[in-house]
């Protein structure tokens, strides 16, 4: 009888599997079988520059790429000049957005007080906040204020921008130079931590793919329940991800879970229906 091993497969034929086995999960299993590393690790590599590239590259070019970001900037900040003697506006302005956000900037005030502002804030239901004066700005969040010295700041910036004092044009003009560099260099950052994280799950996957192997005598190797785990988790990683980029961002928590139960379910159903197969081939006369 034909198991299916006679025939090597290529990425295209991979693919494939991938995309019948949301249908007949053995599909995973015997398209990973017929193909090999090489195979596997272009599929992981398409979907580590596939995935950061829809969910954060394309995103983030329309909102801060070209000059985008120091567009809005320009029209949103005020006049200001930052030094190692602190901050300078001529700008009051004080606005609580909802129940979300609050913002009070007020460079006509000295040093702000930590103590204060934490328990100020705690007795409020603003989750942010942003206090500005001309010596210090203290940021809020979610019961956690951290402090930064306007000094400081200005030490931090004028390593990249230079200056004795960094005025508003400074900083639209630097946010322009860099504003696509930053975010490709982020998206190669992305897209390497998503290839180590797919391979390194797939270790985990591997060894509990173990325990269906023995259990239903799939008689696969670690390396081919790694591959296998891999496939599984390509279609419901980037419908996770998708989802939680343009569609459901506040349900992060559930889309993983929902992911995690439909790879264990499919990967699961995989190898059981190798096994099976094997021992069907077994006794019509063929062989794993």
């Amino acid at each position: 009888m034909d198991t299916g091993m006679e025939t090597r497969v290529g990425p295209l034929g991979a693919i494939k599997g991938i995309f019948k086995g949301i249908i007949n999960p053995v599909e995973y299993v015997d398209s990973t079988v017929r193909s090999g590393w090489g195979t596997t690790l272009l599929i992981m590599f398409i979907v580590s520059l596939l995935v950061p590239f829809l969910t954060f590259f394309l995103p983030a070019d329309t909102l801060f790429g070209g000059d985008r970001l120091g567009t809005e900037l320009e029209q949103i900040l005020p006049e200001f000049e930052l030094s190692e003697k602190g901050l300078k506006s001529g700008l009051k302005f004080e606005k609580a957005y909802d129940k979300n956000f609050y913002i009070n900037i007020d460079t006509e005030t000295g040093v702000l007080d930590e103590k204060e502002l934490a328990t100020e804030l705690k007795g409020t239901v603003f989750p942010t906040a942003i206090y500005v004066s001309s010596k210090n700005i203290y940021v809020y969040y979610d019961g956690q204020g951290t402090m930064l010295d306007c000094g400081a700041l200005y030490r931090g910036l004028s390593v990249f921008m230079g200056g004795d004092v960094i005025t508003r044009e400074d900083v639209v003009s630097y946010i322009n130079k860099t504003d696509m560099p930053v975010i490709i260099t982020v998206y190669v950052v992305m897209v390497v931590l998503a290839f180590a994280g797919f391979y390194g799950s797939s270790l985990i996957w591997a060894g509990l793919g173990t325990a269906f192997s023995n259990t239903f005598e799939a008689n696969l190797s670690y390396g081919e329940l790694m591959r296998a785990a891999i496939h599984v988790r390509v279609v419901w990683y980037i419908l996770k991800k998708l989802l939680k980029a343009y569609m459901l961002p506040s349900f992060g928590a559930l889309l993983w879970i929902g992911a995690l139960v439909a790879i264990f379910v499919y990967y699961f159903k995989g190898i059981k229906a190798f096994g099976e197969n094997n021992k069907n081939n077994l006794l019509t006369g063929g062989c794993r």
